[in-house]
C-alpha cells in the first residue's frame, strides 16, 4: 500500500536526490517530534502554548515534506501499477518495500512492547509512563502509521539509489 499522486500531464515530478533525502527524512523525523511536543505541552500557560505551536509547526512541515514526495518519480516506483514499471523499477520497488516492511514491523513490535511494559508498570508498581489515552493521541498515532507506511519505501530509494547522471 502506498500513495502516488499523478500530475495532470502524467509525468512524475522530477526531484533531486538531495531534495528526496531531505524531504523523506524530515517527514519521518518531524512528525513524531511534533506529536511529542504537543503531548508535552502543559496547559494553557505561555510555555504550553509555545510548545503546542512548535509541535503543530513540525507536524505541518512533515506533511508538507510528504506533499513534496508524493508526486515524485521516486514515489512512482514505489506506488505505480506494476504493469507500468520496467524490470529495473520493479526490482527497486521490491527492495524498497522489503525494507519498508522490515522497519515498519520492527516499529510496530517496539510499540506493542512499549504498551505492554506501560500496562505492567501501571498494574504492578503504580508507575505511569505515557501511553496514548485520548482520541487525539490515537488519531496522531494512526496518521503517523500512515505517514511511515507511505514514506519508508521512498526514503529507502532516496538513500540507496545512485544519483541520476543529470544531477551530477
Amino acid at each position: 500500500m502506498s500513495l502516488y499522486v499523478r500530475s495532470t500531464t502524467g509525468v512524475p515530478a522530477l526531484r533531486s536526490g538531495r531534495t528526496m533525502k531531505v524531504a523523506t527524512t524530515w517527514a519521518l523525523v518531524a512528525y513524531p517530534l511534533g506529536c511529542a511536543l504537543r503531548v508535552l505541552a502543559p496547559g494553557a500557560d505561555g510555555n504550553g502554548v509555545a510548545l503546542d505551536a512548535a509541535g503543530l509547526a513540525l507536524i505541518v512541515s512533515a506533511v508538507v515534506a510528504f506533499i513534496v514526495v508524493a508526486p515524485s518519480s521516486w514515489q512512482r516506483i514505489v506506488a505505480e501499477d506494476e504493469k507500468l514499471l520496467d524490470e529495473r523499477e520493479l526490482q527497486q520497488r521490491y527492495r524498497a518495500q522489503a525494507f519498508g516492511y522490515n522497519v515498519f514491523t520492527g516499529l510496530a513490535a517496539l510499540f506493542a512492547f512499549y504498551m505492554q511494559v506501560g500496562i505492567d508498570l501501571e498494574t504492578k508498581k503504580d508507575l505511569l509512563i505515557w501511553r496514548p489515552s485520548t482520541a487525539d493521541h490515537w488519531n496522531a498515532s494512526i496518521w503517523g502509521v500512515l505517514l511511515y507506511a507511505f514514506t519508508l519505501p521512498t526514503a529507502y530509494l532516496a538513500w540507496t539509489l545512485p544519483t541520476p547522471p543529470e544531477e551530477e
